[in-house]
């Protein structure tokens, strides 16, 4: 079954691309970088919850999640984090409404080595 196309990046990675459209040189813009992300067949976010919270990094997260719920487009979302959690640090329930109806919540309480 070919899913399309899938990328894998952590929030801050996510967040850090962003930011090197702000200086001149760089090649892409925001929404270009953006529009990647929120259009690709399949995403997978890493570590969120981990990104410093700001109201910019606040509202692209959420502009990027709420474009990939309207569009009905597969995320998976790893955080270290419950979705309470990450409520309380980013002072809202927004974003972890988004992502309580675009996703199962699944929880890992053990995990085994070999």
């Amino acid at each position: 079954m070919d899913i399309g196309e899938c990328l894998f990046i952590t929030v801050p990675e996510f967040l850090n691309e962003l930011k090197k459209t702000f200086q001149d040189t760089y090649v892409s813009t925001e929404f270009e970088i953006l529009d990647k992300y929120s259009n690709a067949d399949f995403l997978v976010l890493d570590d969120f919850g981990v990104e410093k919270t700001s109201d910019w990094s606040y509202s692209v997260l959420y502009l990027l999640l709420n474009r990939r719920y309207e569009n009905m487009k597969p995320t998976v979302i790893t955080s270290n984090l419950s979705l309470s959690q990450i409520a309380t640090k980013l002072e809202d329930e927004r974003i972890t409404s988004r992502i309580n109806s675009m996703c199962k919540v699944l929880e890992c309480t053990k995990i085994y080595r070999k």
